[in-house]
């Protein structure tokens, strides 16, 4: 063992030992509160976990209902007022001053918080987020007669210059919307109603306060952006315009969201130079990641091992990492074609899924996560850019 993992795992179990004479009154109490609540929570988490990658990537009534009731178990688990009442206590005292466990506490007080609310109103909330889901993740588009993956609904945006074509795929993939509009807008009522009744001014802010991001920050940032973007995205939009209208033979007042060559226009349409989905049309997307991710010393082998990659019916059409246990289950689900966008996305997915793999294991369970989701979104996009680079 080395000088630094031993050091890490002196400071775990200094931190884990109830009986160590470092810990004061309240950190021992903290410790009894939290070795009781991981006893529950831990396997729960777990089976949630693997619920949820079974319901997306089987897509069946009974795999969402599975999820949906380990999801109600952990809303039981966390509205235990007297658990919150103690984590309160603690939290409000800062006499928990072990970093470790001060951490741990922020986090258990926060799910905890989130559960003082009727657990009744939380499973209503839990069954229509577990109904949208799976809207989604069944859905495939009728085009003209024909049901089409979304993989082959961006094949016809990306490469025909009918607009009949265009507006068939993109409405019968966006058709989506009306089936889950309905639930969507109860979803967004009973949140905030939840939201409301902890304090908070509706549920975005309640979210961004739990995920320790500051509101005006974050507004002022995007405030900066567009300030920054405006004028040269204007132009290069107005060049995509002249392109776009040009390549259907419309005038560019009659473009409309089915001719940009994407779905939601995340992506820009070819412009110039070469081709990249010519490049890798021909290429093993999945050797050329194993390629690059040894290249830096990051094995990713039993994560694709693991991983569900292809597409078939009943499956989730998009894609995302997941670590099932925070033991090294580290899987990705895609649905890969020999295109840029796919191998973007694949790399993009396994960024996170090596991130979740090389967090430390000595930390205890609670903190074996990313240490917020901007940083591994951010090294996830990071990776998935290379495939362009």
């Amino acid at each position: 063992m080395t000088k630094s993992a031993f050091s890490l795992l002196a400071v775990w179990l200094l931190s884990s030992t109830l009986g160590c004479v470092a810990h004061s009154q309240p950190e021992r109490e903290f410790v009894q509160v939290h070795d009781a609540y991981l006893a529950e929570y831990r396997p729960l988490a777990i089976d949630s976990a693997r619920a949820w990658w079974d319901a997306n990537t089987i897509g069946t009534d009974e795999a969402f209902k599975k999820k949906a009731e380990f999801d109600d178990r952990l809303v039981e688990l966390h509205h235990d007022a007297d658990t919150f009442e103690k984590l309160k206590t603690l939290r409000d005292s800062a006499a928990v001053k072990d970093p470790i466990l001060a951490r741990q506490l922020e986090l258990m007080y926060k799910e905890f918080l989130t559960g003082q609310v009727d657990p009744e109103l939380q499973k209503q909330i839990i069954a229509i987020q577990t109904d949208v889901e799976k809207i989604f993740v069944n859905h495939r588009s009728d085009v003209d007669g024909r049901e089409l993956t979304e993989n082959d609904v961006r094949d016809i945006l990306g490469s025909t210059n009918d607009c009949r074509a265009a507006r068939s795929a993109w409405t019968g993939f966006v058709s989506v919307g009306n089936k889950v509009a309905e639930r969507l807008k109860e979803c967004a009522k009973l949140r905030n109603e939840v939201a409301r009744k902890l304090g908070y001014r509706d549920f975005y802010a309640m979210q961004l306060d739990l995920q320790e991001i500051n509101e005006a920050e974050l507004i002022a940032v995007f405030d900066e952006l567009d300030d920054l973007t405006r004028e040269p995205f204007a132009k290069l939009k107005a060049d995509i315009d002249r392109r776009r209208a040009k390549h259907f033979s419309i005038p560019v007042a009659d473009l409309k969201p089915w001719h940009y060559g994407d779905i939601f226009f995340q992506e820009a349409p070819p412009m110039a130079g070469p081709d990249l989905n010519e490049i890798y049309a021909n290429q093993d997307l999945l050797a050329l990641t194993k390629t690059y991710y040894h290249g830096l010393n990051l094995d990713p082998d039993d994560i694709l091992a693991r991983s569900d990659l292809y597409e078939r019916k009943g499956k989730n059409a998009h894609a995302f990492a997941t670590d099932i246990d925070r033991e090294g289950d580290c899987r990705v689900l895609c649905n890969l074609q020999p295109n840029v966008r796919w191998m973007d996305t694949l790399i993009h997915e396994l960024g996170h899924a090596v991130y979740d793999k090389y967090i430390d294991r000595s930390l205890p369970f609670l903190l074996r996560t990313p240490s917020h989701s901007i940083t591994t979104e951010g090294y996830a996009m990071m990776m998935g850019a290379m495939a362009k680079n």
